[in-house]
């Protein structure tokens, strides 16, 4: 069987598993739905019939699901009755294991931080790295085996995540895998009763952290000509209080190496793609200028992050559901993306579609995705890189997800190169 066909006996197979499934009992946030993917077509189920979903009883506790792309905007805008502050995942973080940052804050703090940073990820800004960033793909791509197996995730998605990481903060490799590490410290916690020994090594851990800032705002918030990230947070001008405000310039540092983790489920969905509709591969190879349009696709098609989750700060009717103070409602953009209402069959891969750009995978209102050019631009470049070296990017079995319902990408990746 080929892996094309493979891919189609797997999807065949969820769309039978999802038929069978009751929606009075669904937890669709069920990890073990997304590392499967079983999750595509039961979000299909959803938005027919049950578009403003409950879950009572689930390992995050009760949550509300939003499923149709128009209701998600809607939710995204009305930031006063469905708040961002504390937490934008579904499950609840403890609260000594939660950092502030731009993301999960409300106006007016959400624009104060978000215009500090927004210099870094400007189209100018970009544009003098692209020519760098051409560079460091060719010599990542020439530098992998032909006719041997190649995990792509690990040996190109991951690397130049990292290596974009690295442009952006003006870090050496090494201290962008140490800045990776804490970053992850800062969001890996256990929802129900983190225990001692685990929270007391975190937090010497997040010392580090601490420290590692400190002494670099110190050397660079003197510097004006400097416009990497760690900079411009270090020389933020509506007050000097940096030092005194460590936690939030951690959760804010740690949110943008974190969003990297998009780029790198996009850059491995191009592989899942073009295996899977291998026409679209071919289309690119005789019609190269459709490359920007295929990057929009492939964003919308995989949806790097999965969810968005907001809080309701007042009771709320929607669509005939009563939404509760407290409640926490799931913008599932993974669903509003292959809205059949907005794009026609949505669940294809198509390099042509002529909305691809209407995606809302980096979300809607003022959270709109700060990096988002960031992102489209590595994915342009490598996509470029892949159609001048390649052939073809064969997979050589079915690619394994990650177990997140959040970061809803890949763990791993084998291909063979021609």
């Amino acid at each position: 069987m080929s892996i094309q066909a493979e891919l189609k006996a797997h999807e065949t197979s969820a769309e039978s598993l999802a038929r069978g499934v009751s929606l009075d009992q669904l937890d669709i946030g069920d990890i073990r739905r997304f590392s499967e993917g079983s999750h595509i077509p039961l979000f299909a189920r959803l938005r027919r019939e049950h578009p403003v979903h409950f879950c009572a009883d689930s390992p995050f506790g009760p949550y509300w699901s939003i499923t149709r792309a128009t209701d998600i905007k809607a939710i995204n805008a009305d930031h006063r009755r469905f708040s961002s502050r504390h937490n934008v995942i579904i499950g609840d973080i403890p609260e000594s294991f939660r950092f502030p940052a731009f993301m999960v804050s409300d106006p007016p703090d959400h624009g104060k931080w978000r215009r500090v940073v927004a210099p870094g990820f400007s189209k100018a800004a970009l544009s003098e790295l692209e020519q760098s960033c051409r560079r460091h793909i060719g010599s990542l791509l020439a530098g992998l085996p032909l006719g041997k197996p190649v995990d792509w995730v690990q040996d190109v998605s991951a690397k130049l995540t990292s290596w974009m990481i690295g442009a952006l903060f003006d870090l050496d490799e090494q201290q962008v895998a140490a800045l990776i590490e804490w970053s992850n410290l800062l969001i890996d916690f256990e929802a129900e009763n983190p225990t001692h020994s685990r929270y007391q090594s975190r937090q010497d851990q997040l010392a580090n952290f601490d420290a590692f800032l400190r002494r670099v705002s110190l050397e660079r918030r003197d510097d004006p000509t400097a416009r990497d990230l760690l900079s411009l947070l270090s020389q933020r001008p509506y007050g000097n209080e940096l030092l005194d405000d460590i936690d939030h310039f951690m959760g804010t540092v740690s949110l943008i190496v974190g969003a990297g983790e998009t780029t790198r489920s996009a850059a491995s969905a191009i592989v899942v793609a073009i295996n899977r509709y291998p026409e679209a591969w071919e289309r690119l190879r005789e019609e190269p200028g459709l490359v920007p349009n295929a990057v929009q696709e492939v964003i919308r098609w995989q949806t790097p992050l999965a969810h968005m989750r907001r809080t309701a700060t007042e009771d709320v009717e929607f669509h005939g559901a009563h939404i509760r103070r407290g409640d926490r409602v799931v913008l599932w953009y993974c669903s509003g993306n292959r809205d059949e209402s907005l794009f026609r069959n949505g669940d294809d891969f198509d390099v042509i579609r002529v909305n691809a750009r209407n995606h809302i995978s980096y979300g809607h209102g003022i959270h709109r995705c700060i990096g988002r050019h960031a992102a489209e631009m590595q994915l342009r470049v490598l996509l470029e890189a892949m159609l001048k070296r390649f052939e073809h990017v064969n997979l050589l079995s079915l690619p394994k997800r990650t177990m997140s319902n959040y970061f809803a990408g890949y763990s791993t990746i084998s291909v063979g190169l021609l």
